[in-house]
């Protein structure tokens, strides 16, 4: 009685590949099965394409603005925030820790970005935001800069719709685990250094230099390679 308890090992949200072609032939803005409204199907799929991409946390997309996007041979945008912001017409504005950083982006999230642009004209009131505002995202019924709340009901939306498909939780969170796990994979494939692997980690992440966070959000890689090596050793073993 005196043992202290144990408690089971949190588990990590994240997706699983085949989830992750799940998600993505759900929102595609052509799809039959795509839940949102045609208005907003285009710039819910630029932001859940660049969560998944980037790994960006759920309030930075929000303070992504015009000036932060580059389309062309070598497209990227700059994830960064202005503390304070008096151009932000929000109520409440996104809170951000973050680390400034420049990030590339693939030629299907910059293709989907540009094609987002040139539909924000035919919504009248996108149009009228966009005159207004620098920032990217907006609310196809008023114009104004998305809410962090918006982004909230984009998820609650899609896994209410598809519970057989994506985790009961799905949040932005689950992708920028997501990330870390293909991050790591990718590094173990081209055989990055270890010490290396999570200096650009910490830069993709948006950490400071000092930041203990990426043995924290690679622990399903960890698992698996410990499970991969330990066998190894065991397998070597099984002539005793």
């Amino acid at each position: 009685k005196r043992l202290p308890r144990s408690s089971p090992p949190r588990k990590r949200g994240q997706l699983t590949e085949n989830q992750c072609e799940r998600l993505f032939s759900i929102v595609r803005p052509d799809s039959d099965e795509n839940p949102f409204r045609k208005q907003t199907r285009q710039r819910n799929y630029v932001i859940l394409l660049a969560y998944y991409e980037l790994g960006i946390r759920r309030c930075e997309i929000l303070t992504l603005k015009g000036r932060h996007a580059s389309i062309g041979p070598r497209s990227t945008f700059h994830i960064t925030y202005t503390p304070n912001d008096v151009s932000d017409p929000r109520q409440d504005p996104p809170s951000l820790k973050t680390v400034a950083r420049l990030l590339p982006i693939s030629k299907t999230l910059a293709s989907a970005y540009d094609r987002l642009l040139k539909e924000r004209r035919s919504n009248p009131r996108t149009q009228a935001g966009a005159k207004k505002t620098e920032f990217v995202f907006l609310s196809s019924k008023n114009g104004f800069p998305l809410s962090v709340s918006a982004i909230d009901d984009i998820f609650v939306v899609l896994r209410e719709r598809f519970p057989k498909d994506l985790p009961s939780n799905f949040s932005p969170h689950h992708l920028r685990r997501t990330w870390n796990y293909r991050f790591s994979k990718a590094c173990e494939e081209a055989g990055t250094p270890d010490d290396l692997a999570d200096q650009i980690r910490r830069y993709v992440m948006g950490w400071s230099v000092q930041s203990t966070q990426p043995s924290s959000y690679n622990q399903i890689f960890i698992e698996e390679q410990t499970f991969k090596i330990m066998t190894s050793m065991q397998d070597a073993l099984t002539g005793i």
